[in-house]
This record gives structure tokens, sequence and C-alpha cells, in this order.
């Protein structure tokens, strides 16, 4: 293992949003990003080309979409080319792009209830109306989807947006839920835009099922993936948009024309390129550290009396505290004050996600063990 990520790094003074908008003395285990390192092989690159003195207009070579084909074809199985590729500023841009693309002011557009904040703000920015088929939860503790009620909804639907690893609560879906959720967007003529960005951080034996790779895909799918995620690099601002259905992707491109949207960035092309010619054996490490977040703090938080949905993709753990009876907003406010952690409200992610907090794992597990430490605490002085 690289023992850097097990250091950590000091983050604040660096235009941080995670940890320079956080009082001094408090814990930022809110925003999806890492507090490690970047892989070796993403510096190195970024270090080399600002040798050069001049950061001119950029275009994506050959070489750039291959590293993304190989990515995803090693790590996933997926058959891949590079003119099936757009390139965004990042996932929740392709999302807008979609929903402005593939529907009319005043369309329904579906989303899985909770769900990542920015899909129904997406939404909502382009003037549709948001229809939700909630997530439900089982006596097993997972979180299953209604199809069912899927089929119902879809009628009325022009567009369906998928998240998947599910981001709050964890899940990775099956590759027989996925193929149900495409074969009803195909009954009622629903195009399926997934956001995939969390597909790497699937464990415990699991795979990531990509929606490109279930039966019927070749058309009325796209996915949304980026390197930003996986490696630590979201303020490089670069995305990738899978698009096979050239139909669906000329809608796509036109609009994203229209609108002057694009991807490119330089140092987000030269890092994303490196990030997936380089970083597996980082990936690997960074994963492992995770899941032992993951094991202790799930132990311990369900020793303190929460609720704990244990993650299986994603590096974000759901905690359901509605035994406190408490609204989300109060209790991510008086954790903040009074055990000095800062989580997500899980109201970010909907409604239903009222008696919820989202928590960041992706910490060096010092900082993971003395943030869970203060939750617990703080739970057991509620009880």
């Amino acid at each position: 293992m690289d023992l850097s990520l097990e250091a950590g790094i000091d983050r604040r003074g660096t235009q941080c949003l995670k940890w320079d908008t956080t009082p001094e003395g408090v814990l930022p285990m809110w925003v999806a990003d890492m507090d490690f390192p970047c892989a070796p092989g993403i510096l190195e690159a970024l270090r080399k080309r600002l040798e050069h003195p001049v950061f001119g207009y950029t275009r994506m070579s050959d070489a750039d979409k291959q590293a993304i084909v190989d990515y995803y074809a090693r790590r996933h199985g997926m058959k891949l080319c590079g003119e099936e590729m757009l390139f965004t500023p990042g996932v929740v841009d392709s999302l807008l792009l979609s929903v402005h693309a593939l529907t009319a002011p005043g369309d329904k557009v579906l989303i899985q209830s909770p769900v990542y904040g920015p899909f129904s703000g997406v939404i909502r920015r382009a003037k549709r109306e948001i229809v939700e088929n909630p997530l439900v939860q089982t006596a097993s503790g997972r979180y299953e989807m209604d199809l069912a009620d899927l089929d119902a909804r879809l009628a009325e639907c022009k567009l369906m947006l998928l998240c998947s690893p599910h981001n709050p609560c964890g899940r990775v879906w099956e590759r027989e839920t996925l193929q149900a959720v495409l074969d009803l967007c195909k009954k009622h003529r629903v195009p399926l835009i997934a956001d995939e960005i969390h597909c790497d951080f699937v464990f415990d034996g699991r795979r990531h099922v990509s929606a490109l790779t279930l039966d019927g895909a070749e058309t009325g799918v796209a996915v949304a993936v980026s390197a930003t995620k996986t490696f630590n690099i979201a303020g490089l601002n670069h995305s990738t948009f899978l698009v096979p259905d050239p139909d669906l992707r000329k809608a796509l491109s036109d609009k994203a024309s229209e609108i002057g949207m694009g991807g490119g960035n330089l140092l987000g092309v030269l890092a994303t390129t490196a990030a997936y010619q380089t970083g597996d054996e980082w990936l690997e490490a960074v994963k492992a550290l995770v899941v032992r977040n993951r094991d202790f703090a799930v132990q311990a938080l369900r020793e303190a009396g929460a609720k704990v949905y244990p993650n299986e993709g994603t590096y974000l753990l759901w905690l359901d505290l509605r035994h406190l009876h408490r609204g989300s907003e109060d209790l991510v406010k008086d954790l903040q004050e009074t055990a000095k952690v800062r989580l997500n409200a899980g109201t970010d992610y909907g409604p239903l996600g009222d008696g919820f907090v989202r928590l960041n794992l992706a910490a060096p597990p010092r900082l993971v063990e003395e943030g869970v430490g203060r939750i617990a605490a703080y739970l057991r002085a509620q009880a």
C-alpha cells in the first residue's frame, strides 16, 4: 500500500471547498472528494506539461480517447470507440445537457429518490417536471427498486436519469435489475441516461454492470463517467459521455453546440489520460482503505445506535438517524456544533432523506476513526 495514502495531506488553504469552508476544529466528512494525494502518474503528467509556458485551445487526441476505451474495457468489460464519446465539464453537465436535448419544457423526467441532489436540480433548472420512483427499504436492510411503480411512472415520462452505483444509499445494482429497468424504458420509449461516476468503487466481490452492457443498449442509452471521482481530480472539470446510439449522440451533440457546452480542459484531459493509463495500482490501494474505513465505521456507528447501510459501492456511507426524531438539517447543524463533524444532510437527496445523513469515507483511517468516534459519542449522548 502507498503509505502516503495512510498519512493523508493538509488541504487547508488550497482553495478547497471541503476544508476551507469548514470551521477550524471541525472534521469535514461531507462533499464527495478524497483526502488522498493524486496518483503519481497524474502528477508527473501535469508537471511535465506545466514546463511548457503556453496553455491555449485544446483538442482531444486519439491517444486520449484510446486511454478511455482501454480503461473501461480492462476494468468493466465495455466495448467502446472514440467516435461514441462526447465531452463535458462534468457528469452533472451531461445530465443537464440530456434534459435539455431530449425533453421539452413541461415534460416529465423520472428519478429514483433519495438520490444525488443535482438529479432534481438539473430538471428544475431546465423547467421540466420531476417524477419520482422511490427506492424501497427492505427488511434485509437494503434499498431495492420498485419495478411495478417504475413501469407505471415511465408511462408519463420522456426521460429517465439512473444513478448506478447509487448515491447516497451505496447500492450496486445487479444486472437483472438494470436489465428490467432498460426493458421498461424500451417499453415506454424513454431514453435512459445513467450516471456511473462511482463505477470504480464497487466492493466485496461485486462488479459494476454498466447500462451500456445490457441487452438492447445500442439504442436509447447513454452513460456519463469521469476520472474526476475515481482519481480525485474534480477541480480539473472534464467528463466523458458515452453515447453509442448515433441518433441520440447527434441530439446531444447538437444541443451541446447550441448552448456552448464542451469538455476538453487541457489539464483535465492530461490528468484523465494519465489516470486511466497509470492509476490502477493507486486505485486498488484507495479501495482497500475505503473498505477498511467502512468496516470500522459500520461497527462503531451500529454500536452507538445508528442504522447503517453498508455501502456496496461508492465511498459514501448512508446513516439512518430517524430514531432521534429530528430533521436532517437540525442533525447536521448539531453534529457540526457539538460533535465537530460536518456531514451532508439527508434532505440534500430529497425529502425521503429526512432523518438521514451521509458520511464520506475517503480519508486516511486516522481521520475516519476520529470523525466516527465523535459521531458515535454524540449518538450515545442522545440516547
